[in-house]
């Protein structure tokens, strides 16, 4: 941890100030990814591969309200589509699904102790407010060579909330990375979250030492473009599935798991066919079905 921590600050602040003539990094807009690791306090004592959380940039943008947006998906439930984004004068706009308005997550505009409001709701936490002030502008050096601007903030109201780390065109590197600005703790249900990889064009930009199988081409464990009606049953369960497509045939199938390593592949050749898993691990598995000139990813889970 003393380890980590020591890392971190070497490259946050490799300078105390940030040359204003070094031309600002924008937002990727196609062909990245964000993975965070995630362990609970009461169940595990390291961060494991196994609970890598992908967010990636789909192939499409999306118009809402006669704006263009950049799609991210996820491999968490719902595993397909997560939000939408924008960028506008160096300000990150978010559009979650059922939402009617854009959240503003992130504002690289901002200078030595500007602050940051932030009303959010969801699911998981409810309602919260919280106050964010830029106590450092620095930099860091990336894994890709690039030497960005960064921005911490520390909470204005709760002592006990860790601070936060921006950089240029990734977002965070703190807690959950790219949506961290929306949690106010580093622990929420037993939960601890770390960021470990960010990679832009095929360009591992940010890597965390811990993050075990961090990869750039995430894009199996996604789904985008679902097709026809196939239908995956049991689900869960226990040694093998089957797979029925309604009109199309099924030519093969690959099968991933939950950090998007190829385990196995099958050829169908039909409009039905099992697949056996009998000698791997309890867990959560993409599939990818491959049909004639398209694919559909679906999510199983073993016990």
């Amino acid at each position: 941890m003393k380890r980590s921590l020591s890392l971190l600050f070497i490259l946050l602040f490799l300078t105390n100030s940030y040359g204003q003539e070094r031309e600002y990094v924008s937002f990727p807009t196609s062909d990245a990814n964000w993975i965070y690791l995630k362990r609970n306090i009461f169940t595990s004592t390291n961060f494991s591969s196994n609970n890598n959380v992908i967010y990636q940039i789909g192939e499409s943008d999306t118009i809402i309200d006669n704006t263009s947006y950049h799609t991210l998906y996820t491999n968490q439930p719902p595993y397909s589509y997560y939000c939408s984004y924008r960028e506008n004068d160096k300000k990150i706009y978010v559009r979650f699904q059922n939402k009617t308005e854009d959240f503003l997550l992130y504002d690289f505009n901002l200078n030595l102790n500007d602050t940051m409001f932030y009303f959010f709701e969801d699911n998981l936490t409810g309602t919260y407010e919280h106050h964010k002030k830029v106590i450092s502008i620095g930099s860091i050096l990336l894994s890709n060579g690039e030497i960005r601007r960064t921005l911490t903030l520390a909470s204005i109201i709760h002592s006990w909330v860790e601070n936060e780390y921006w950089v240029e065109g990734i977002g965070s590197i703190s807690g959950i990375g790219l949506f961290n600005p929306l949690i106010t703790n580093t622990i929420l249900n037993g939960d601890i979250f770390k960021f470990g990889f960010h990679c832009a064009d095929d360009q591992v930009i940010y890597l965390d030492s811990n993050c075990s199988y961090c990869f750039c081409n995430s894009e199996l464990s996604l789904s985008e473009n679902p097709i026809g009606v196939i239908t995956v049953f049991p689900n869960p369960f226990t040694n093998q599935f089957s797979i029925v497509s309604d009109n199309n045939l099924i030519l093969n199938v690959e099968i991933y798991n939950s950090i998007g390593m190829h385990i196995k592949s099958e050829t169908i050749g039909d409009y039905s066919g099992t697949i056996n898993l009998e000698n791997v691990h309890s867990g959560i598995y993409f599939i990818k079905i491959n049909v004639e000139n398209e694919s559909i990813i679906k999510t199983i889970i073993k016990n």
